[in-house]
């Protein structure tokens, strides 16, 4: 099973009905991308992370960020304020890599974004790399990713 982790408003802002859900508020282009995802997971058993950068986070009663949440099935976590969503990307990286070599398993960790030095990154830590538009190909279609 692939473990998908999305820079999310990188996603958002490379696919148009994401920017348009997003530019009635940010809140918006953060659902209308968590909704999709949702179904895309249940139809292809993928287990699916979404990081979002902490400075367009919601604050919660206690005036924190939420950390990892799950929004309609999927994963949700925003990096902490003053870190961007790629630092957090990277470091799940190293942790579903540390979670499967000590339980024996092996898994692909694909990674959607189209920002380069986070590709880099995360090719270098072995993780695949695909842009938004597969990914969008891929929910629009049902069907599994290709990497």
């Amino acid at each position: 099973m692939a473990h998908v982790i999305i820079d999310g408003y990188n996603v958002i802002r490379n696919i148009q009905r994401f920017r348009n859900a997003e530019a009635e508020s940010l809140e918006e282009g953060r659902h209308a991308l968590l909704f999709e995802l949702e179904e895309y997971g249940a139809v292809t058993g993928y287990e699916i992370l979404v990081v979002f950068d902490g400075a367009g986070a919601p604050i919660l009663e206690t005036g924190e960020l939420p950390n990892l949440e799950s929004f309609a099935g999927v994963d949700v976590l925003f990096s902490r304020r003053g870190k961007c969503a790629d630092s957090e990307i990277l470091r799940q990286i190293e942790k579903k890599k540390e979670f499967f070599s000590s339980n024996g398993t092996c898994s692909d960790i694909v990674v959607i974004t189209r920002d380069n030095p986070l590709k880099d990154e995360a090719v270098k830590r072995g993780a695949f790399t695909l842009p938004p538009e597969k990914l969008d190909d891929a929910m629009r279609l049902k069907i599994m990713l290709s990497y």
